[in-house]
């Protein structure tokens, strides 16, 4: 929905006429009580800039569905070192990789690692170049080329279902009452 400070022209008897549209959807019984700037109803649909609504452009379907389980995760991942960008999906317990730059992938392929728990949503990070897994049933893994998968060893990392990554560390939540962090790491390691 446009900020308050967007405005669009309405002509009306020849006199311009501003309606800012950012009253929302007011669904009171009768059109007499709107304000302007409010919409009675609005579904799948946008504002242009002189206030004309035009039909959203939908969606279509990205790539194929290599298993028949929902997609649980979706990440996006701008690898620096292997030089492309990469959509990674983890559904029915497995993870795929589809290549979204230069010649992009047509098809998921095959899974690049299965038997993950479908207990929870897999979280992914990225630090140092590696990309970092946690669901809170596995144990936590990472990948700096999305063939070879290492598990976190270092210390007793936390089975934890949320990570993030903040100044060189990836923080845990969801394992225990507390939250977890990791050393910090150079930009190196």
């Amino acid at each position: 929905m446009p900020t308050s400070t967007q405005n669009y022209n309405i002509r009306r008897q020849n006199r311009p006429h501003k309606i800012d549209f950012t009253g929302g959807i007011n669904r009171r019984a009768s059109d007499n009580y709107m304000a302007a700037g409010e919409m009675k109803i609005m579904v799948n649909a946008v504002m242009e800039q002189i206030g004309k609504k035009i039909k959203r452009k939908g969606y279509s379907t990205l790539l194929n569905a290599p298993d028949s389980s929902v997609v649980d995760s979706l990440f996006y991942w701008n690898s620096v070192s292997l030089g492309h960008k990469y959509l990674i999906r983890c559904s029915g317990g497995s993870l795929y990789k589809a290549k979204m730059d230069g010649t992009p992938d047509t098809t998921w392929g095959t899974a690049i690692k299965t038997g993950l728990s479908t207990t929870y949503k897999m979280q992914m990070k990225v630090l140092n170049g590696k990309l970092f897994f946690s669901n809170g049933v596995d144990t936590m893994f990472y990948t700096s080329d999305l063939i070879t998968f290492t598990n976190v060893t270092t210390g007793t990392p936390p089975k934890a279902k949320y990570i993030e990554v903040f100044q060189r560390r990836i923080y845990t939540g969801g394992a225990t009452a507390a939250v977890g962090f990791s050393g910090e790491t150079s930009n190196t390691s």
